[in-house]
């Protein structure tokens, strides 16, 4: 399975950098939210096995790391707030209208599962 590179619009037009791991036949789709400053590449162990399972998987970086870094950080500012806010509300919003008719799950690790908590968009998700 190949992982789909995308980019994935905020509110405020910030760009992530995300990847669409896609499995045959999904039954749902799961967002991996990252850790603090872990990039996404260090799930795509995590998100091929899941894949495996039958479900499409979508990683990214928060902005500021990774594949959502701007070329050029210095004057460049981000805070926790904007990841948990704005950047996983966009990645959930992105999933539940690309894939209205999968469950969305999602996992969190570290920071990434408290941001599912706050995210104005926790609704949507199934588990």
């Amino acid at each position: 399975m190949s992982a789909e590179p995308i980019r994935i619009a905020t509110a405020n037009g910030f760009e992530l950098g995300a990847r669409l791991f896609r499995a045959p036949q999904a039954q749902g789709l799961v967002l991996i939210h990252p850790a603090t400053a872990v990039t996404q590449g260090f799930y795509e162990a995590f998100a091929r096995y899941l894949c495996g399972l039958g479900l499409h998987v979508l990683t990214y970086d928060y902005r500021g790391t990774g594949q959502s870094r701007p070329r050029e950080l210095r004057g460049f500012e981000v805070t926790m707030s904007q990841w948990m806010l704005e950047d996983v509300g966009a990645v959930t919003r992105w999933a539940a209208a690309r894939f209205p008719d999968l469950p969305l799950l999602a996992v969190g690790h570290s920071v990434g599962g408290h941001a599912i908590g706050l995210s104005p968009e926790t609704g949507r998700l199934r588990a």
